[in-house]
């Protein structure tokens, strides 16, 4: 079964960087097991990993900074809360940061 640690916060650059490597190595990971043939890779051969976490530091790559490594702690909420309800008419890191300062908005900062 799963077990959600309640002191992992994705908002923060270390954990992005594990989560990050993560998804790195699942989509490296090699397979020996029959069900991997014939691509011999974890994943399905011509399946694509998802790793939401890219998707949303392209965002931020794309709508503040370029060169980011990692998206800062203090702008994270605001930019998956835009991932995750309206990537495209978000038009700046102000506006992503004012849409997770809502009532009742949920936060990412926290998995449990």
């Amino acid at each position: 079964f799963l077990v959600y640690d309640p002191d992992f916060d994705l908002s923060q650059q270390e954990s992005q960087r594990f989560f990050l490597r993560v998804c790195e190595e699942i989509e490296a990971a090699a397979c020996s097991a029959a069900a991997c043939q014939p691509s011999g890779a974890l994943a399905l051969e011509g399946a694509q990993v998802t790793c939401v976490l890219q998707d949303l530091l392209v965002l931020y790559r794309n709508t503040s900074d370029p060169a980011a490594g990692n998206i800062p702690d203090d702008l994270f909420d605001g930019f998956a809360l835009s991932f995750f309800t309206d990537p495209v008419t978000a038009s700046s890191p102000a506006e992503l940061t004012a849409r997770a300062s809502q009532p009742g908005c949920p936060t990412f900062s926290a998995v449990g």
